[in-house]
């Protein structure tokens, strides 16, 4: 059976805007602004990325039932990647963003038992920080696209992504201008 254009191109959504690299880019953009320069932020933000969502999606929210040693170090993860961050000096916005992110990931993993829009807080928390007004509608669009190409590959019912959408982006937001 093939598949529909449309379920062909919500495919291609779904891959493009996963979040294995959205909050990476989202960290580092937010790094570069408040840090100057280029390598150093990217580096930074790349950090912030793997500490508050590869590790814990991949070490965590994967796992049906990680052992001991993998669920330590996934929730632990974030707060490594913050200790490192505060030692190092790394501006407050980076922080608050990567403490962002995994609330952002913890709250959208209990709603919606699933990490694929741990993304989004991040979007949220780096519109607030360049400028709420002008970003957040495209913060918004991508929720909405993510949120309907998960739901007609049939990945998620719209029910679940409504919630996350809704709950995972206000706890990063939340935490992040906490944090700030």
């Amino acid at each position: 059976m093939t598949e529909s254009r449309a379920t062909r191109f919500a495919r291609n959504v779904r891959d493009a805007l996963y979040p294995n690299f959205l909050p990476v880019i989202a960290a580092a953009m937010v790094a570069t602004r408040a840090m100057g320069g280029f390598w150093l932020p990217v580096l930074w933000g790349v950090l912030a990325g793997i500490c508050a969502v590869h590790l814990p999606q991949n070490l965590v929210v994967r796992e049906p039932a990680p052992g001991f040693p993998r669920a330590l170090v996934g929730y632990a993860a974030p707060l490594v990647g913050v200790a490192v961050m505060l030692a190092a000096g790394v501006p407050r916005e980076v922080v608050a963003l990567t403490l962002a992110m995994a609330a952002t990931l913890a709250m959208t993993s209990l709603v919606n038992g699933s990490a694929q829009v741990a993304a989004w807080g991040g979007l949220v928390a780096m519109a607030a920080v360049f400028n709420l007004q002008a970003q957040l509608p495209i913060a918004v669009a991508v929720l909405v696209v993510v949120g309907w190409a998960l739901v007609k590959i049939g990945e998620h019912s719209l029910p679940r992504v409504a919630m996350s959408t809704v709950v995972g982006p206000a706890a990063g937001l939340v935490v992040f201008l906490v944090a700030r």
